[in-house]
């Protein structure tokens, strides 16, 4: 029985390194090596004390996968300010599609029958993926492309599908214009 759990201890012990890979760069480089010297020390501590230890590796491995998913996150947004920004500048632009919205007594928000600017909770998300996607896209070329040429054909590029896409789901014009044209 023992050498079966040590062998399973071990094996545990192999797949948590593993696991602990997925940290960012400086966060494992700081706390790795004593996060894994404290799951051996605990998984030695179950063994003498002769407890279970397949429901400890699970809920390590769940509480450290969870762990690992915030700081990827919070080392995503300090290493990328940039995407704060764009989330609130996409933010604020939909502030003018929600105001006219409001202030349209024909739109369905307020009892009308529709008509006008009336935009519907999945136009907002529609539009937020959108625009915060074209942002993403836009923020990358800058970041990656070193020639001015480049970087402009890739944003009116960028922009022209994010055009496109847009007056496709308002009015499908550009299945009316494939359609007049063929």
């Amino acid at each position: 029985m023992a050498v079966t759990y040590e062998h399973a201890s071990a094996r545990f012990r192999s797949i948590y390194a593993k696991l602990l890979r997925y940290y960012p760069d400086p966060y494992r480089e700081r706390f790795g090596e004593s996060m894994e010297q404290t799951f051996n020390d605990l998984c030695k501590e179950r063994q003498k004390a002769g407890d279970e230890l397949f429901s400890f590796v699970l809920w390590v491995f769940v509480e450290t996968s969870l762990a690992i998913l915030k700081e990827r996150i919070i080392f995503m947004i300090t290493q990328n300010k940039n995407v704060v920004r764009i989330a609130l500048m996409v933010g604020l632009i939909l502030l003018i599609p929600l105001a006219l919205t409001v202030l349209n007594p024909n739109a369905h928000l307020n009892g009308g029958k529709g008509g006008g600017w009336d935009w519907a909770p999945g136009d907002f998300l529609a539009m937020g993926v959108l625009l915060f996607g074209t942002g993403l896209a836009i923020d990358f070329t800058m970041r990656k492309l070193a020639n001015p040429v480049h970087r402009v054909v890739a944003i009116v590029a960028t922009v022209s599908v994010l055009f496109l896409i847009w007056v496709e789901l308002a009015v499908d014009g550009v299945t009316q214009a494939l359609e007049f044209l063929f």
